[in-house]
């Protein structure tokens, strides 16, 4: 099953493919320093085995989860600011994908079925990534925070 599987950084995501589940594949966001925090890395190798998956015929659905005590905190802003230029501030499109949103995973449209494993906390963008997947399991732990709301900023269907 791993074959043609894209190279991807284990420091960002590992990959792996239950033995007793052929037709599976597991993404596993792999930044445990930061909560599994959004960069722009580890956007890109999510994507890159998102679209291998989508295109793998022996694959019937995925499941993605974070390691550690985070699915995600969302974007990382201590990485984000890093690349800011004095009085010039972007806005956080660079953990977005061009038309899958955060993480390359909140508007993916997929034909086959994307489950959301969450352990721990799932805070701002990573609680984005977990609203349009047609099934989210929770661990006894699961934590979700939406810290946007208190600022007036909520998901619209449009950044679904």
């Amino acid at each position: 099953m791993a074959k043609g599987v894209p190279k991807v950084s284990p420091d960002n995501v590992l990959v792996s493919f239950p033995p007793d589940l052929p037709h599976i594949i597991v993404i596993t966001m792999n930044q445990t320093a930061t909560m599994n925090a959004m960069t722009p890395e580890l956007r890109d190798d999510i994507g890159k085995v998102m679209d291998y998956f989508e295109n793998e015929p022996s694959l019937w659905a995925a499941i993605i989860t974070g390691a550690g005590w985070a699915f995600s905190v969302g974007m990382d802003l201590s990485a984000w600011l890093k690349n800011q230029s004095p009085g010039q501030l972007t806005n956080y499109n660079d953990v977005k994908a061009p038309g899958q949103g955060i993480g390359s995973i909140s508007k993916w449209r997929s034909r086959k079925p994307i489950i959301i494993a969450v352990n721990g906390y799932t805070v701002g963008g990573g609680f984005e990534m977990v609203l349009n997947r047609n099934l989210v399991v929770t661990g006894s732990g699961a934590k979700f925070r939406y810290p946007e709301a208190k600022r007036g900023v909520m998901v619209t269907p449009f950044d679904l």
